[in-house]
């Protein structure tokens, strides 16, 4: 509705983990009342989404995505997506949502990893930077 498109023009940052509901449909609809606004978009858990869900993420205004444990999506997708909006950070940790603090290390941190974010790899480094500064 008009009134949906309207109030959904505020909102910046959608997390739907593990909303088992959400199907490529969803996503079309989402891209249809969010798409201008979205700025963080997290689906991670959410098993129907497939290719074609994940192409439909064509969100102007999007910088950060997680789709983690949608396993039906491919590399191939996941290539078209980063292919659309280069400077796109895929992150696959739930708890990084809406996560700003750090970002510019976490994007550093990143590179090394080939863009994805893992906050597993993130504590790992910084136990060995405490562990390097006790040597």
């Amino acid at each position: 509705t008009n009134s949906a498109k309207a109030n959904g023009a505020r909102v910046k940052k959608l997390s739907l983990a593990n909303a088992g509901g959400l199907t490529d449909e969803g996503i079309k609809q989402i891209g249809a009342t969010l798409a201008g606004s979205l700025t963080d978009f997290c689906m991670a858990g959410c098993f129907k989404i497939t290719d074609l869900g994940l192409m439909l993420v064509r969100f102007p205004r999007l910088e950060r995505l997680n789709y983690c444990g949608s396993y039906k999506v491919t590399d191939a997708s996941r290539r078209y997506v980063l292919s659309q909006n280069p400077t796109l950070l895929i992150y696959n940790s739930i708890a990084q949502f809406g996560r700003l603090a750090g970002f510019a290390r976490d994007v550093a941190k990143d590179t090394r990893r080939g863009g994805f974010y893992d906050s597993e790899s993130e504590n790992e480094d910084e136990g060995q930077e405490e562990g390097e500064k006790g040597d």
